[in-house]
């Protein structure tokens, strides 16, 4: 009797080991997968978009055409690189606020041009759009006459390379010169100086 109670345990036990040995093996299964998938899975990787570092582009004016970022200073034109700002050609359509020092204006085919280093603008709502080299045979000098002339009332008198103190001093004049006035904007003229150069002085500082 008592052998065969023991025999029954012993058959019951086994049973019972069978019946949840594959449920914790299966378990074992799916977290060994689970960690394989988690190794294999790809990572999701954030791209920054590209800035040159700040060094290669301070001081620059920052001018954008047909979705094209160009740096440009003193009418020098720069695009953006990983290795810093590349030299480039200036791009036609390119707005800038301000003339390169030594700049001159000169006369085309009835159209008024500045012209510095090569590159010629156009006057524009907002600054001076680089153009195209004017087809036409180009005038010497200012276009037309000086409408009128005036004296510098300032001890020492900065010439800028655009109307507005933001622009680069391109030369100085002192008390008592004489200048030729070639256009006017918003309380500046637009002179030439004995030398040839021509720029913009503040009109408060100069006597009709």
């Amino acid at each position: 009797m008592k052998k065969t109670a023991y025999v029954a345990t012993l058959l019951i036990s086994s049973l019972l080991g069978a019946a949840t040995l594959p449920a914790e093996a299966l378990a074992d299964r799916r977290d060994h997968r689970s960690q394989r998938w988690e190794e294999r899975a790809p990572r999701a990787v954030k791209h920054a978009p590209y800035r040159a570092p700040a060094k290669h582009y301070r001081g620059h004016e920052h001018v954008r055409v047909d979705k094209h970022d160009y740096y440009q200073r003193n009418g020098r034109f720069f695009r953006p690189d990983p290795s810093g700002l590349i030299s480039v050609r200036a791009p036609i359509g390119a707005i800038v606020a301000g003339l390169p020092v030594g700049f001159s204006m000169v006369l085309s085919g009835g159209t008024n041009y500045y012209q510095a280093g090569g590159t010629y603008y156009n006057r524009v709502p907002g600054g001076y759009m680089v153009v195209d080299e004017p087809r036409h045979r180009l005038d010497r000098g200012y276009a037309g006459k000086a409408q009128r002339y005036v004296t510098v009332n300032s001890a020492l008198l900065n010439i800028r390379s655009g109307p507005g103190q933001h622009f680069g001093i391109a030369g100085q004049v002192g008390h008592g010169q004489r200048l030729p006035v070639y256009d006017d904007r918003e309380g500046w003229y637009y002179i030439e100086q004995p030398n040839g150069a021509r720029g913009w002085i503040m009109a408060d500082f100069a006597l009709r």
